[in-house]
């Protein structure tokens, strides 16, 4: 049976406007996150890692905000892990898209 890791709803590069000061904090937080779960899915050996929707918050990112996202999916790559990512709203498959 294939072992599956599975995320939705990752909003990395998330603005985070209402939080003020502490909107990078938040930030770093949900990268850091991110990470930890691509370190479970290492651990536990997984065939696929599933990405069902808004990996990033938006299509308008910073280059360092995709360059880091692309970095920690090789990790999982580079081990022969697919990924697999499925567009959601807020980085819908459009165009001008990541």
């Amino acid at each position: 049976m294939a072992r599956l890791l599975h995320m939705a709803d990752v909003h990395l590069g998330a603005r985070h406007r209402d939080l003020g000061d502490a909107a990078v904090r938040q930030r770093e937080r949900q990268l850091a996150a991110f990470r930890r779960a691509l370190d479970v899915g290492l651990s536990s050996r997984v065939d696929v890692a599933l990405i069902c929707g808004d990996l990033f918050d938006s299509n308008a990112q910073p280059r360092r905000t995709v360059e880091v996202a692309a970095t920690e999916l090789r990790r999982l790559t580079d081990k022969g892990i697919r990924v697999v990512l499925i567009p959601g709203t807020n980085d819908c498959y459009e165009a001008g898209s990541i």
